[in-house]
């Protein structure tokens, strides 16, 4: 970073985070949840798990991780260890013996320091939003339940999508297992927990039912979430359709457990709900042992001590009736396993597809920017220009007409000329959401509409994934509406300045600048060719607009008192009816081009002003809470009343009237914000990020492929023929080979650092070889090798 060591950036860097901590309440600095995870020889399978841990938008400072280690055999805690650098609150427990896992999920609750518990198991993981989703839906609920989606990733396996609900009430919801008798995919009040003295029964199989009727009976109120937040993994070591007589004698005490939980008072449709669910699920527990590889001795010999322990239980009295014969006879019916029609495709030839299409033919090898809006369009162009220049390929998709926004604001046709040299593409994602497991990185400007689904989708299949922080954001989602914080779901942000960086100090990221900033501060000064206040009006999506009158109110009267002309810009999707003001009907931009000085709530129009040399003022009679403009360094007033706008409005035009420079007195809050002291233009700085990771991509976490864990080696890139080139192939060897990774290091380098151009001359026959090497394994067409020519030469480096 050009400015790492400088004094200026590490003190702004400080006052980023300063800033960001400071609008946070005790609450929020707090851990909100323990994430509790049992492990018993799990190394092989924990990966998904914690990488989908380590990426949660719910920043880590906000949650702990407790893995408890039910005496492993093998490397699991070594393998927890490695996480310890990557997740912040990681904890890791260990038993001294084998006690299963209700005793590892006790111990856990027991050393929970969280308002809230939640159970994850090691060979599931989470959707990357599901803890903040599941914090910002409980609200002040005793449990928050979410749906889970049942799937395998090695061979073809149908996704089945939970139904948790409650009909009327939960009580009678658990009993007949509608909300479900499990732990996981529940965020739990930890003082339910405590409280009520609700621990599971351990050592033992099927604990988890008896517990989940207790929590449910416990609970005052409960909040079940549609969305699948959950994933839970059926693969080759699953365990849960065994059998054996401990699980068989287990499924009989977990039975004559839950049922001490049902007393006379309850109601007998509660009851007679819990004598069917139980009498199915012992039955399910039957057709098990039916389906096991037992001999037909053996499985008539389990049948007998399942038989005989539910009597001595008692429960064949409160079962349905018959339920005994019925066991028997299940479970020495002829076996069913094995009689489903096997799958037209060989676990050999399967490549998990979570799509109706996949554009691999199309995307393989390329950098695909997913623009919603217009002006999304216009800052992706250079970008794409700078890397088509450095042998880079990218596609924009266009899905600005599409059906699924309520406003569409789309390219006007008489600017559609100026980006025939790029591929950009139209799609309506409402019907084709446009993704590919094949293409080098995926660029989104954001990551809270549709874009979502394919960032959710792509973790297990490893496609970089960079968020294009364009404009401003209320980042912590301190006024606005939404579920889910901006820009937490990518893998890099490019931000515009170093103020975002102390609300994303969890992720990794380049400061990049704001392209329409950089560009007004590019243009000569033009002086206003009026007197007149702009107000800047843009209350849009449900944010703080019950107090838009009272903002209005107070920015006109205090124009009208000092006697300073007015005018309103009115944000397109701000439909409020402000016909009785004097509001204007031209661009904000020709108004402000025309005015003395701009009064704006939190508004990305700020910063143009600034850039454009008109004295602002932040008005916020409203408590507007996101700090952004809050701390002004120097660059303009704050006012918060009719009264304190007046003083601010007179100092303003005072400052402009004896001479004053708005852009140099704004240059450290600009710079703060747009990284305006950069050399580099925006668009410079964004292409050298994202060829960074084109060329040197990181590991890939490829478990959806069939593959356990992560790869190594870059994407799928195109041979000589335009076709992709699979994973595992002869190419794709030799992309990985010694000669080949030197060979994208050293483009990587060219393109990073200019100046290593003059230092080459002595490496420069190394990297003939290296070239010749990988001209012989790929061919001269291929790209890594264009791609190295291309840079080189506009480096002035000679390799022919």
């Amino acid at each position: 970073m050009v400015y790492s060591s400088d004094i200026l950036a590490v003190s702004l860097l400080n006052l980023s985070k300063e800033i960001a901590n400071s609008v946070l309440s005790d609450d929020n600095l707090d851990q909100s949840i323990s994430v509790i995870i049992p492990c018993f020889n799990s190394s092989k399978l924990l990966l998904p798990c914690l990488e989908s841990l380590r990426l949660q938008t719910l920043p880590q400072n906000r949650f702990e991780v407790i893995c408890v280690d039910d005496c492993s055999t093998d490397d699991t805690v070594d393998f927890l260890e490695s996480y310890k650098g990557k997740i912040t609150n990681l904890r890791i427990i260990r038993h001294e013996e084998n006690r299963k896992q209700g005793a590892a999920r006790n111990t856990g609750i027991d050393a929970a320091r969280g308002n809230y518990i939640f159970f994850l198991d090691s060979d599931d993981f989470l959707r990357v939003d599901a803890l903040e989703l599941l914090l910002n839906t409980i609200g002040s609920a005793d449990m928050a339940v979410c749906q889970h989606i049942q799937t395998r990733f090695d061979k073809p396996h149908k996704r089945i999508v939970s139904n948790r609900h409650v009909k009327t009430k939960l009580s009678l919801s658990v009993l007949e297992n509608t909300i479900g008798w499990w732990p996981f995919g529940m965020l739990l009040s930890r003082k339910l927990l405590e409280e009520n003295g609700i621990r599971f029964r351990e050592r033992v199989f099927f604990e988890d039912i008896d517990f989940n009727i207790k929590v449910c009976l416990a609970a005052s109120s409960y909040v079940v979430a549609k969305e699948p937040l959950y994933y839970y993994i059926e693969h080759g070591q699953s365990t849960v359709n065994s059998i054996s007589e401990k699980k068989l004698r287990d499924s009989a005490a977990a039975a004559a457990e839950s049922f001490k939980l049902v007393s006379s008072e309850f109601e007998k449709n509660e009851r007679d709900a819990l004598i069917k669910k139980f009498s199915d699920w012992l039955l399910l527990q039957a057709r098990r042992l039916r389906d096991s590889p037992n001999s037909a001795e053996e499985k008539a010999h389990l049948a007998r001590i399942f038989i005989n322990e539910l009597k001595s239980r008692n429960l064949l009295g409160i079962l349905l009736s018959g339920l005994d014969k019925k066991i028997e006879k299940t479970s020495l019916e002829p076996s069913t396993a094995g009689t489903t029609a096997a799958s037209t495709k060989s676990p050999e030839s399967f490549r998990f597809n979570p799509w109706q299409k996949d554009f691999g033919d199309q995307f393989a090898g390329k950098v695909i920017f997913f623009c919603e809006v217009n002006y999304h369009i216009r800052s992706a162009a250079p970008i794409v220009r700078m890397l088509e220049s450095q042998g880079i390929s990218s596609i924009i998709v266009d899905a600005s007409r599409s059906t699924s926004f309520s406003t569409n604001r789309p390219l006007p046709d008489e600017e559609l000329p100026l980006y025939a040299d790029l591929d950009v593409r139209q799609f309506n994602v409402a019907e084709t959401l446009p993704f590919s497991t094949d293409a080098a990185v995926f660029v989104f400007m954001n990551d809270l509409t549709y874009t979502n689904r394919l960032i959710f989708e792509n973790f297990g299949f490893g496609v970089p994934t960079f968020g294009f922080y364009e404009g401003i954001n209320d980042d912590w989602n301190l006024d606005r509406i939404s579920r889910r914080m901006p820009y937490r779901s990518v893998d890099y942000l490019l931000l515009p300045g170093i103020y975002q960086q102390g609300f994303y100090t969890d992720r990794e990221c380049r400061f990049v600048g704001l392209p329409n900033v950089r560009s007004r501060l590019a243009l000569a000064y033009v002086p206003p060719t009026k007197r007149r206040a702009i107000i800047n009006v843009n209350f849009t999506y449900g944010v703080l607009e019950d107090r838009r009158d009272e903002y209005v109110d107070t920015a006109v009267r205090a124009c009208q008192e000092i006697g300073l002309d007015y005018v309103i810009t009115q944000h397109p999707a701000d439909k409020a009816d402000l016909s009785r003001y004097n509001v204007g009907k031209s661009s904000v931009y020709d108004m402000l081009d025309e005015g003395s000085l701009l009064i704006s709530r939190f508004s990305t129009t700020m910063l143009e002003a600034l850039a454009i040399g008109r004295p602002i003022v932040y008005h916020n009679p409203i408590g507007e809470k996101v700090p952004k403009f809050k701390n002004p360094l120097g660059a303009y007033s704050v006012s918060h009343d009719v009264e304190s706008l007046k003083a601010a409005l007179k100092n303003e035009l005072e400052f402009v009237d004896s001479g004053g420079d708005v852009r140099a007195r704004a240059s450290l809050f600009l710079h703060f914000n747009c990284h305006t002291m950069c050399e580099e233009e925006p668009a410079k700085l964004a292409a050298s990020a994202i060829a960074e990771v084109v060329m040197n991509p990181p590991k890939r976490l490829a478990f959806k492929t069939g593959v356990q864990g992560f790869t190594d080696g870059p994407r799928p890139m195109l041979d000589s023929k335009n076709v992709a080139v699979p994973f595992g192939s002869s190419a794709s060897k030799a992309l990985k080979s010694d000669a080949a990774s030197t060979l994208s290091k050293f483009t990587a380098s060219l393109l990073l650092d200019p100046e290593l151009a003059a230092e080459t001359s002595a490496i420069e026959a190394e990297t003939k070889a290296h070239l010749a090497q990988a001209q012989a394994a790929l061919g001269n067409d291929h790209p890594a090798v264009t791609h190295l020519l291309a840079v080189a030469a506009s480096r002035g480096v000679s390799l022919g």
